[in-house]
């Protein structure tokens, strides 16, 4: 884990985060070559890289209650 420090002031990203995220968005994370940027994309990705086993089947009340 990785904390950026926005300038105060202007509340631009350091130059750091810039170098992980070209907008400097956050929160992101990176897994390998890949860089994911905004909350819920985040989850979603995560999810994903658990095999789905997080998230409840489609078509369900829980899969309604979780999107």
């Amino acid at each position: 884990m990785q904390r950026y420090a926005r300038d105060p002031k202007t509340q631009l990203a350091p130059p750091a985060l810039r170098q992980v995220h070209p907008l400097g968005k956050s929160p992101v994370i990176t897994d390998g070559e890949r860089t994911v940027a905004e909350t819920g994309a985040i989850v979603e990705y995560l999810v994903d890289r658990a095999g789905g086993a997080l998230r409840p089947p489609p078509g369900t009340a829980e899969f309604e209650r979780y999107r």
